[in-house]
């Protein structure tokens, strides 16, 4: 088995380029050979090194993500109720035949998603401020959309 790591996203520090991979040690030295050099800056390590020692804010965040994840699915379902969405605690997919016209909509209203042409797809991330998730929400409402972004109770972990 193979568990591979990023710090950027579940951490919130974008542009942070530090991964793990953890493996028994024979699968470890294969892939040392594969890999090319690749340094790691010194505020890269430094970031790295406290974010991981701080468990309590490890747990803190991963009660927000899940919370947040809940929330955009249930916006974006009731949003496109007759599109199934897909989601993780960061993002949200959603397959639907209009996805680039959708796409440009939203991107006029103030809200980017990233659009995947091949698949007709949009991938929504998570709003991190409350008037992202407004404007998430007025961009929906624009197209009949009755306010559902609400705020919904946090998660113990």
């Amino acid at each position: 088995m193979i568990v591979l790591r990023s710090v950027g996203k579940f951490f919130g520090l974008a542009g942070i380029r530090l991964g793990f991979v953890w493996a028994e040690e024979a699968l470890l030295q294969r892939l040392a050979v594969l890999q090319d050099d690749w340094s790691v800056s010194h505020p890269a390590r430094w970031a790295g090194k406290l974010a991981l020692a701080d468990t309590a804010w490890q747990k803190q965040q991963r009660a927000r993500l899940i919370t947040a994840g809940a929330r955009l699915r249930n916006c974006l379902q009731t949003a496109y109720p007759r599109t199934e969405i897909q989601s993780s605690a960061l993002f949200a997919y959603s397959a639907m035949a209009n996805a680039r016209e959708e796409y440009e909509r939203l991107a006029r209203q103030g809200v980017l998603v990233r659009y995947f042409s091949g698949q007709e797809t949009l991938r929504f991330g998570l709003p991190q401020e409350e008037s992202d998730w407004q404007r998430l929400e007025y961009a929906l409402g624009n197209r009949g959309f009755v306010g559902r972004c609400r705020k919904l109770g946090s998660v113990n972990l």
